[in-house]
């Protein structure tokens, strides 16, 4: 007696009800031929498919599907509109919320989310009309209730018709009215450098009463130049500076503890070096931390703790990285501190901010910066800006990635 068989579809499918898998074959099997009077009957059509959704809540599968986020974005002032918003400060003692645009103009409104409209109280142009450029930082001085100071970090890249790339930080003066305004002519140029790429940058007042501002390596490559293990310069480096005090022919003095008076050929307004590109900075009122989010060059991106006179890596290393090239050709001033966390982000070619500092925190008696931690034993993280809001504010993201 002959056997045959044929298979004509073999077919794999998975069924999702339950984890259970099931394999079906469609053969046309013949062991030996079956008389026609010995075939069984066709069975009629079963009925297949689901008649509703049935939620699946006992799948072990981890990952997937993703739990909910813990925070749900919104809009706090759906009626406003902002041109390219860089930086967010609550006005002291006011229900008032200043924004500063990348394009150098200065809006300012009350902490409402029903408002419907800002007001223009400063535009760089107003400093010269001539100036190209963009605003990149905004701090208030801590005794701005009496003297109305505000300070800001413009880079300007066009001026009087020349391109030339330098960092501005310039004083500017409001007045005590509701809304505030400028004061025109009050502006005052504290302190400028040459730059070309990588210039910083933001500027925040410590505890101390002094006024921190970021630099970078001020190139557009890897540190050409060199300057992140250079002191002699303003680049590559956190300046500290008293404007209160100004000396002779200066718009500020030298603190007294700043930690490169006697190092030869050390600018004396250096306070830490080894950066390439500080971004954001911000003090911890809790403590008087300054934490500083600083943006890499092809793979890390960096927070670091900053420490007096600390050494922070570039152009020798970035994040945890050596820089294999030159780390050992460059020889550091000193032991180069590690970051207290470090980013890894994908880049398609340019690079994205180190850091981007989030408000969406609950009220607070007055503007300031709390920490967050994702480790149990240390304590580190991005900080954040906790604003005048009794709600979640707004989400305020520097992260340009045209900042190469």
């Amino acid at each position: 007696m002959r056997i045959y068989a044929r298979v004509t579809c073999l077919m794999m499918t998975v069924v999702a009800t339950g984890g259970w898998i099931a394999l079906s074959v469609a053969a046309d099997d013949a062991a030996e031929k079956t008389p026609p009077s010995e075939s069984k009957p066709a069975e009629p059509e079963k009925p297949f498919g689901l008649s509703k959704r049935v939620p699946w809540t006992t799948s072990r599968v981890k990952g997937s599907p993703e739990p909910p986020p813990p925070y749900k974005l919104q809009r706090e002032y759906p009626h406003l509109k902002f041109d390219q918003p860089i930086a967010m400060v609550p006005e002291p003692d006011s229900n008032r919320i200043f924004i500063f645009e990348v394009g150098g103009k200065l809006l300012t409104f009350e902490d409402d989310p029903d408002v419907s409209d800002s007001v223009a109280i400063f535009d760089m142009k107003w400093i010269d009309k001539s100036i190209g450029g963009s605003g990149w930082g905004l701090t208030l001085h801590p005794n701005y209730a009496e003297n109305g100071y505000a300070y800001i970090f413009l880079n300007v890249t066009k001026r009087d018709g020349q391109e030339s790339e330098h960092n501005y930080i310039y004083r500017i003066q409001l007045t005590k009215t509701n809304p505030p305004q400028f004061v025109r002519g009050s502006e005052t140029l504290i302190v400028k450098w040459a730059t070309a790429g990588h210039g910083g940058g933001d500027l925040a007042f410590g505890p101390d009463g002094y006024l921190y501002i970021g630099s970078g390596d001020g190139t557009s490559g890897s540190d050409v130049d060199n300057t992140g293990q250079d002191l002699s310069d303003f680049t590559g480096s956190i300046l500290r500076i008293d404007v209160d005090h100004p000396s002779e022919g200066k718009e500020y003095s030298i603190p007294p503890d700043n930690p490169f008076l006697d190092v030869e050929g050390a600018i004396p307004e250096a306070w830490t070096n080894g950066h390439r590109q500080v971004w954001r900075m911000s003090f911890d009122r809790e403590t008087g931390n300054l934490w500083v989010g600083e943006v890499g060059q092809d793979l890390w991106e960096m927070i670091h703790l900053i420490r007096r006179g600390g050494n922070y890596g570039w152009n020798a290393r970035w994040g945890r990285a050596n820089c294999t090239s030159r780390s050992s050709s460059i020889r550091t001033r000193k032991a180069v501190r590690s970051p207290a966390d470090t980013f890894i982000a994908q880049r398609n070619g340019r690079s994205s901010t180190a850091c981007t500092f989030i408000a969406i925190t609950k009220r607070a008696s007055s503007g300031d910066f709390v920490m967050r931690t994702n480790r149990s034993k240390t304590t580190s993280g991005c900080p954040t800006r906790r604003t005048k809001s009794r709600r979640l504010v707004m989400i305020m993201i520097a992260n340009y990635i045209w900042l190469h």
